[in-house]
């Protein structure tokens, strides 16, 4: 059928070794992600150009109800009851994790406990690439969160995670701690709470239904989250507007009733270039909180700066940063 040569083609097209990323690969275009035949996965887990892609042209698209989110947990059978969190205490800040609220903290263990289970080897591939998304230029982050793994809250709400699991508690806090640092620089706002904007589902849900109370709400989105950051990006994230879901359905096979993801690109990318995104375009922070946030600096050669000197990125915006030129709306569908 096309969809099987479709589905061969793509995996075909993988250059990388790790069973992780294939088993990714076969999960997410079986079910409806489209990478055009010109997006690959390496075998670092990165998005590369696998041909030439246009300006304003869709390099991926990947079906909104793949996203791994805070949605996921309230389905989840068994959800301790210090781990559930609901529209109204989302933002709440954790007072033993600083800088974390309670939506982020529930949404890091689930995500943590779906990397470490294998009974979903696409959505488990999907959560483990995300924890091997740091370096060692990001030891304070994980070490920020592997002091929080040693308080007596964190080791009493994840203890029956672990539990369940049947896993070394040493194990557990280390993945932990690497997935909090690979969804800080990874994950994507699915749902903005002040703007009132996100997929259907989330729309209908009590985040969408109680907005702002909950904020924005990140979420992981299959193959957009290995698109690693770039203050000169190839690509911008978004939601097509209905007019450019009638293209995806009419012109490039996407399902029909279904909102999309997608990377759109913002210039010409050509053969073996990396896709990369700003992530700071969808959460719109200062430079200075970016850098904390993220772990390093928004602009790339104060990164590459950074990097070289070995230093921790602080907390003061990089000399001499600008931000991105501004896009024409108009020639972007979102």
């Amino acid at each position: 059928s096309n969809s099987f040569c479709t589905l061969l083609a793509t995996i075909l097209m993988i250059t990388a070794r790790d069973p992780k990323v294939l088993d990714l690969v076969t999960w997410g275009v079986a079910s409806g992600a489209k990478l055009f035949r010109q997006v690959r996965v390496t075998d670092d887990a990165r998005l590369v150009a696998s041909a030439h892609i246009p300006q304003y042209d869709f390099a991926l698209a990947v079906p909104a109800k793949l996203a791994f989110t805070i949605l996921d947990i309230a389905r989840a059978p068994n959800v301790p009851p210090g781990l559930r969190v609901s529209a109204s205490n989302y933002s709440a800040p954790v007072q033993w994790f600083p800088g974390v609220n309670w939506g982020m903290f529930a949404y890091t263990v689930f995500c943590t406990k779906t990397a470490l289970t294998a009974n979903e080897p696409g959505r488990s591939a999907q959560m483990a690439l995300i924890g091997e998304y740091c370096s060692s230029d990001d030891a304070w982050l994980t070490d920020a969160a592997m002091r929080a793994t040693q308080s007596d809250h964190f080791q009493s709400l994840t203890q029956s995670v672990v539990d369940e699991l049947k896993a070394p508690r040493t194990t557990f806090d280390e993945s932990f701690a690497l997935m909090y640092c690979g969804l800080r620089r990874s994950a994507v706002p699915v749902w903005s709470g002040a703007a009132r904007t996100g997929p259907q589902f989330f729309a209908a849900s009590a985040y969408g239904t109680k907005a702002p109370r909950a904020g924005d709400v990140l979420g992981s989105v299959p193959f957009i989250d290995l698109a690693r950051h770039s203050s000169r990006p190839s690509c911008a994230v978004g939601m097509p507007d209905p007019q450019m879901l009638e293209y995806l359905v009419s012109e490039l096979g996407a399902q029909a009733n279904t909102d999309y993801f997608v990377l759109q690109t913002t210039r010409a990318i050509m053969p073996g270039e990396e896709i990369t995104v700003d992530r700071n375009a969808s959460l719109g922070l200062k430079p200075e909180d970016f850098a904390v946030w993220m772990g390093r600096p928004w602009c790339d050669d104060a990164a590459r700066s950074a990097a070289a000197s070995n230093s921790k990125p602080g907390p003061e915006a990089p000399a001499g940063v600008v931000m991105p030129a501004e896009v024409d709306p108009d020639d972007l569908f979102f």
